[in-house]
């Protein structure tokens, strides 16, 4: 690789931890993502994906009405806080929440759209044709009242508090409706950050000697020698040109860091701290970004605390989660 192109991942690496992290202390923040990553990666791959498991994906069988969906979505948003109720409903009066009828699965996504001087906001959801789109309203519904992407970037904490309230939903809709595992993407956001995860695992080294040293080089390899010994300079290039391409189809933003570490966050401060510090949150944060703490500092505004333990914390947060829907546990 040319001179110019290390350069170019240096300070990519540099922007996206003072973006996610809002930190120059790359060290402290990288390494510490790189470790729950890794461990992460290794767990879904035992529990999802060992020769003795299979994974059945969402079906369509249960063919939920458009009234289902609302109704059901509407109890669960009062469930979190009855304030929520009136943007809900000026949601649906002001016809400015959309549902995709296609045969294939598409995304779903808070749009804004420009009338004359006004700028508005749409909620477009994508069909599962079943309990996955009411998670999937309350996902995008928490990012339209907590205000994430609205004149600024999107960042971090504000993706976590959708996918904490993704994980709520998740839960209510099975203690209460009791519907089939297939009809029901409980696990869908595991599975999807696998994938990312996997990305994450083939350019880690890079990463990990950057957060160590500040910098990287056509060189920088033997730095990482000092740990494992048989890495090779082929190893190394290669890496290094894998995340240059990731790098370069990521438009400066590095998804697979942002998405990962929003949902290591809602798993652990599901298990650690108390529902109304997040909906504080979702109220409250609507600072412009250049105006923003650390992710860490900023959720310790609210009184959520995200501790040193959370190494050992976050895979007994999701054993945690994934327990509710275990059905063999609950026949023993």
């Amino acid at each position: 690789m040319k001179r110019e192109e290390f350069n170019f991942i240096n300070n990519y690496l540099n922007e996206l931890a003072l973006y996610i992290f809002k930190s120059n202390d790359i060290e402290k923040y990288y390494y510490n993502f790189l470790l729950l990553n890794d461990k992460y990666y290794d767990y879904i791959k035992k529990r999802y994906f060992s020769e003795s498991n299979t994974y059945n994906c969402n079906t369509r069988d249960n063919n939920l009405e458009f009234s289902d969906i609302i109704s059901i979505a509407r109890e669960i948003i009062e469930s979190i806080n009855t304030d929520y109720l009136k943007e809900f409903d000026s949601l649906l009066d002001n016809g400015r929440l959309n549902f995709i009828y296609e045969d294939k699965y598409t995304t779903s996504y808070v749009e804004h759209v420009r009338k004359g001087n006004i700028w508005e906001k749409n909620i477009n959801i994508g069909r599962y044709y079943n309990y996955t789109d009411v998670e999937l309203l309350i996902h995008e519904f928490m990012h339209y009242v907590s205000g994430t992407g609205f004149g600024f970037k999107n960042s971090v904490v504000t993706e976590f508090i959708s996918i904490y309230f993704e994980l709520y939903a998740n839960e209510y809709i099975y203690k209460k409706y009791k519907p089939n595992l297939n009809e029901i993407s409980y696990n869908q956001r595991l599975l999807s950050n696998f994938e990312r995860s996997k990305e994450l695992c083939s350019t880690e080294v890079p990463i990990f000697i950057y957060s160590r040293f500040g910098n990287l080089d056509k060189n920088s390899y033997k730095l990482f020698n000092k740990y494992i010994f048989e890495y090779t300079k082929k190893n190394y290039e290669n890496e290094c040109k894998e995340l240059l391409k990731f790098i370069q189809k990521d438009d400066k933003i590095c998804s697979n860091h942002f998405y990962q570490m929003a949902m290591f966050l809602a798993f652990y401060v599901r298990k650690t701290n108390s529902m109304k510090n997040v909906i504080r949150l979702a109220n409250d944060y609507s600072l412009p970004e250049n105006q923003r703490l650390n992710i860490f500092e900023e959720l310790e505004k609210y009184n959520i605390h995200i501790d040193a333990d959370i190494y050992n914390v976050l895979f007994d947060a999701i054993d945690e989660y994934l327990d509710i829907f275990d059905e063999k546990k609950k026949q023993r």
